[in-house]
């Protein structure tokens, strides 16, 4: 098996332990040196600060499932396109502290994984348009201002 084979293969076995919600397990997958790029000028340094920040997205939707959609790989990079869906429980009205009107979102992601010798994670770029997360999921502010974006684009 090629390094190639073998990022993609564990790429797709991270992908599973993340969206099933088994970080433990998925810490196994990744360097001590890890960094997470969610946003172009932001880096979360270790595993610990990507958990967080991801579980924190994700948790709220108990039961949430990613599709993988693409897995592609050069060199020690692979690129990992799914969707993202799920719904927040009846009982919860609000997401990342914003109140929510809707239950359920459906959106894809786009990241880009590198790999180190010993087949461990080392970098990750998350790209997803959180404004449109917030907007399924029905945040009044968000959903004005998308209403009022549309408005002002030319007919």
């Amino acid at each position: 098996m090629t390094n190639t084979e073998r990022n993609k293969r564990l790429a797709r076995e991270w992908y599973a332990l993340i969206g099933s919600a088994r970080y433990d397990e998925a810490r196994a997958y990744v360097s001590d040196d890890f960094e997470f790029y969610p946003m172009i000028d932001e880096r979360l340094e270790g595993v610990d600060a990507f958990i967080r920040l991801e579980s924190s997205h994700m948790d709220p939707q108990p039961g949430f499932h990613f599709e993988l959609l693409n897995v592609i790989d050069e060199g020690d990079y692979v690129a990992v396109h799914f969707i993202h869906e799920g719904d927040l429980p009846d009982a919860v009205n609000t997401f990342l502290g914003l109140k929510a009107e809707k239950k359920h979102s459906h959106h894809d992601v786009m990241t880009w994984l590198q790999f180190n010798e010993e087949g461990k994670i080392c970098k990750k770029w998350a790209k997803y348009n959180m404004f449109y997360v917030l907007r399924e999921l029905g945040v009044p502010e968000i959903v004005a201002l998308d209403e009022k974006m549309r408005a002002a684009q030319p007919q």
